[in-house]
């Protein structure tokens, strides 16, 4: 089993909740977890086959066995949790956006806060499927209404000793698809991603993450207090480019953010919007 460090009690016990893991047993879940049972959080994980995942992680987890790609036994691990925890690994087509598509869909309209680990450079187009799709993934998260908050960590643990500073950052366009974008370890990340749990700073944001020579803070309050708000009104965060304009993108796409969006009067003809709770499934 994973062991995170030691916690100041400032760090610890705040504010707990009943949390989903999807993608609890891969290599950045399984520090989710972790730093969510040692935070005080109750952790529910949706996970492919039990008894592997039993193997890997905590017994304090309750596991509910299913499948983002078919829609098994989502409706059974979103019920009644205050909160997701996604860091997703695979086909970003089929699970960043169809398996995500699913779980907002199993939620409803109840307020739960997403918290999901993107990929820095996610709105660099061309370089392949894998980002493009977890960019149209955190478009479902934002047009659905919900708190949220969105990591975009740079390369996994090819960090030095002394890279224990993380850094959260918002404009910048490091888009080299080499380590030189910036690196940060996996229990790093997941401190970050159960972190912004607590922190109503971190909510309706969007920022890269990276670690940088330093010592480790002790809060991350103020991180989260320093970034600027994705405008609610737009798919994308703030600084991303319009280089994947809404007009172009996939019928698919376009309905499932129409089904998605959060009630709202549109001004221009007094209609409202409303989120359907259609059970159609999304093409693969």
């Amino acid at each position: 089993m994973l062991v995170p460090e030691p916690r100041t009690a400032a760090r610890t016990r705040r504010s707990a909740v009943r949390v989903l893991a999807l993608g609890g047993t891969g290599s950045v879940g399984r520090w989710v977890v972790t730093e969510a049972l040692e935070a005080g959080h109750e952790v529910v994980a949706l996970v492919r086959d039990v008894d592997r995942a039993r193997a890997v992680l905590p017994s304090e987890v309750r596991f509910v066995e299913g499948d983002l790609t078919t829609g098994a036994g989502i409706a059974e691990a979103v019920r009644d949790v205050e909160a997701i925890v996604a860091t997703l690994d695979g086909d970003a087509r089929l699970v960043d956006f169809g398996g995500m598509l699913r779980v907002l869909r199993a939620i409803r309209d109840r307020r739960v806060h997403l918290v999901i680990m993107s990929a820095i450079g996610v709105a660099n187009v061309g370089q392949g499927d894998l980002l493009d799709w977890k960019r149209r993934g955190e478009r479902l998260v934002r047009a659905s209404g919900h708190d949220f908050t969105i990591a975009r960590p740079g390369w996994f643990d090819m960090q030095s000793a002394d890279h224990q500073s993380l850094h959260l950052f918002q404009g910048e366009q490091r888009w080299s698809m080499t380590p030189d974008v910036g690196v940060v370890g996996r229990q790093q990340i997941a401190r970050v991603l159960v972190g912004a749990l607590s922190s109503p700073e971190s909510k309706g944001k969007t920022f890269d993450l990276v670690a940088e020579v330093g010592p480790a803070q002790d809060e991350l309050d103020p991180l989260f207090a320093a970034l600027e708000a994705d405008d609610p009104r737009t798919a994308d965060c703030w600084w991303d480019p319009d280089n994947m304009p809404l007009a172009d993108e996939h019928a698919q796409v376009l309905h499932a953010l129409a089904e998605l969006s959060t009630p709202r009067v549109d001004p221009d003809h007094g209609v409202a919007r409303g989120i359907s709770h259609s059970t159609e499934e999304p093409n693969s």
